[in-house]
């Protein structure tokens, strides 16, 4: 059994407890899945609200958990519209004609969707339509703190189109959707300090509600429902991305824990995502100044130290007022994770070419700082000034920083990263991979599944030592 210290206690409620609805199926590994419900903030804070109208076509029934478990207060299975606003420090409840029907809205009460299954539970909220229920809470201020009150189940088909195009094929989206549920369920209580587990945000993981469900999606869900990652019996984190740059990362060589299932390892499958960008001195002094740091006018740039993978560990920057060095995960939180893309990069202080070669196409283009070409069976040659040129695959011939190479085979992982010190007013970054590298890139789980593996087979190459179980399991 999971223990979680710290963490706010698990919410396990069985679908029957509420309406006498059987569980909503079983996954491939033959456990039954009952039902475990989230609460995810969708305004609060800086976006709360004074009021909101809430809607279900099958009328309302208003919970309240006790101890862990909901009980029915009051059928309103007449409304199917209701007016929620705030008034000092109590909530009230109105019908859409303005009839008062509660003054002061107990904390923690849920209006939950008064249909009879779990498939027809929909309420909109604000005008946006999620599943199951809604909670609303005084927030600290004058405003209300919108939660949707969900099935893990449900939470999940509004995630996964969010987080992986539903075009990628099944065992990969399969791989997602326990990832991410995954994601979820160690992730309970990060909010708790706002009243909800887990926000609809980048944050947490993108939650759009009943718009964000696909049929592709759906299946996935439903075919791995329940399963989660699980290391030494507990449930674990499911971190993921979109390129890893032909390596994955360690968990404390991008943060701070040495975390047993986020182990580095060299992704065969991954395709080749090569970014450029370039940064003036100045720029990178107001971000280092936005972040509390007082450099003073930049003189140089360096990497100060790199991982056994080619990775970035240190970035050190020499002002004139102090030498400050950035730090794993912290080079992009400060510089811009938009702008440095991956911790697999080089800097010069002139354009650096890089090879693009995605094994998912048969093209290749050449990129520098100037941008990209398209890739086309005809490669692409672009310099720095934007001009192009079309070259015979056969005929192109790359210098890779140790040897000459035909395009065909070069390979990402075989790369050489330059280091430099930037003496110069401008830094030229040229990197290949997008995102925090640690644990499955979502191309790779393409491409895996693409060549025939299953999502389980994903799952334990980009997670080491982990086993597939039912969340109901492990949960106490």
């Amino acid at each position: 059994m999971i223990r979680l210290p710290g963490k706010i206690k698990r919410r396990l409620i069985l679908a029957a407890l509420i309406m006498g609805m059987a569980a909503q199926g079983s996954g491939s590994l033959g456990a039954e899945t009952e039902d475990i419900y989230l609460r995810i903030g969708l305004l609060y804070n800086t976006t709360s609200v004074s009021s909101i109208r809430i809607e279900s076509a099958e009328g309302f029934l208003l919970m309240q958990e006790t101890e862990g478990q909901p009980e029915e207060i009051r059928s309103l299975a007449e409304y199917t519209a209701l007016e929620i606003s705030r008034s000092g420090s109590a909530v009230i409840v109105k019908d859409p004609d303005g009839v008062l029907i509660s003054n002061d809205l107990s904390k923690g009460s849920i209006f939950m969707s008064a249909a009879e299954t779990s498939e027809a539970r929909i309420i909109s909220i604000g005008g946006t339509q999620y599943r199951d229920g809604a909670a609303l809470e005084a927030d600290p201020g004058a405003g209300l703190t919108v939660i949707n009150y969900v099935s893990l189940e449900h939470y999940l088909r509004g995630v996964l189109s969010k987080e992986m195009s539903p075009a990628y094929p099944a065992e990969a989206l399969k791989a997602q959707a326990v990832t991410a549920r995954s994601f979820a369920l160690d992730g309970l209580g990060k909010h708790s300090r706002y009243g909800f587990d887990l926000c609809s945000g980048t944050c947490c993981q993108v939650y759009k509600g009943i718009e964000a469900e696909y049929p592709a999606t759906d299946e996935a869900c439903a075919a791995t429902a329940g399963q989660v990652l699980a290391h030494d019996d507990r449930i674990v984190a499911g971190y993921y991305h979109a390129y890893s740059g032909g390596y994955t990362q360690n968990s404390e060589d991008v943060w701070v824990s040495e975390i047993p299932y986020l182990r580095a390892v060299r992704d065969d499958f991954a395709p080749e995502y090569l970014w450029g960008a370039q940064l003036t001195f100045s720029e990178i002094r107001a971000k280092l100044e936005a972040g509390e740091y007082a450099p003073g006018s930049i003189r140089a740039i360096r990497v100060g130290s790199r991982h056994a993978n080619g990775s970035v560990a240190e970035l050190v920057i020499e002002g004139t007022e102090e030498t400050i060095s950035l730090t794993k995960e912290q080079i992009r939180t400060v510089l811009g994770a938009g702008t440095i893309r991956s911790m697999r990069f080089s800097m010069g202080d002139a354009p650096s070419p890089a090879i693009d070669i995605d094994r998912g196409q048969s093209g290749i283009a050449l990129w520098s700082a100037a941008g990209a070409a398209t890739a086309t069976d005809a490669p692409v040659v672009q310099g720095a000034s934007g001009e192009t040129a079309f070259l015979p695959m056969n005929e192109l011939v790359i210098w890779d920083g140790e040897k000459l190479v035909t395009a065909d085979t070069l390979s990402v992982t075989e790369t050489t990263f330059t280091d430099m010190t930037v003496t110069g007013g401008t830094v030229y970054f040229s990197g290949m991979g997008y995102g925090h590298g640690v644990g499955m890139p979502q191309t790779s789980a393409r491409e895996m599944a693409n060549q025939g593996y299953g999502y389980q087979d994903i799952l334990r190459y980009y997670y080491t030592g982990v086993d597939i179980r039912q969340a109901n399991e492990l949960l106490d």
